[in-house]
């Protein structure tokens, strides 16, 4: 059996008593996060990479027909659809507009597909002739 007297901790600091708590546990130096390195951005374009060749504009369509500069394809786009991050905005008869984040550009019709006016003739493009053969 135990004596009381062995138990003189006990007394002095009750098992069920709302001074007595646990020890502090050791204090831990936060480790320091370092920020990733900075990715370099790469520089945006001027303008998207596309030569416009048509437009097809009325009241309620705006569409622009472009060639890629980059795969010489042939590329339509209808206003607020988007092409390598650049969105159209809008489709006038000479010209298209675009918008990539903080920039813009205005892509105008391509000289050579403008019309001439009332000076050029038919006579000046070249002909196109096919000729059929029997066998």
């Amino acid at each position: 059996m135990v004596s009381l007297g062995s138990l003189s901790i006990t007394r002095e600091r009750p098992l069920f008593s709302a001074s007595r708590r646990a020890p502090a546990p050791p204090a831990v130096a936060a480790a320091v996060a370092t920020p990733p390195p900075a990715v370099p951005v790469a520089a945006l374009p001027e303008r998207p990479a596309l030569v416009l060749i048509g437009t097809i504009f009325g009241p309620s369509l705006q569409t622009g027909v472009f060639r890629d500069e980059t795969s010489d394809r042939i590329v339509t786009l209808t206003a607020g659809g988007s092409r390598d991050g650049w969105t159209l905005r809008s489709v006038s008869r000479s010209d298209a507009r675009f918008e990539l984040a903080d920039r813009s550009a205005v892509l105008p019709l391509r000289p050579s597909a403008q019309p001439q006016g009332k000076s050029a003739s038919p006579t000046t493009r070249p002909s196109r002739r096919r000729e059929w053969y029997d066998n």
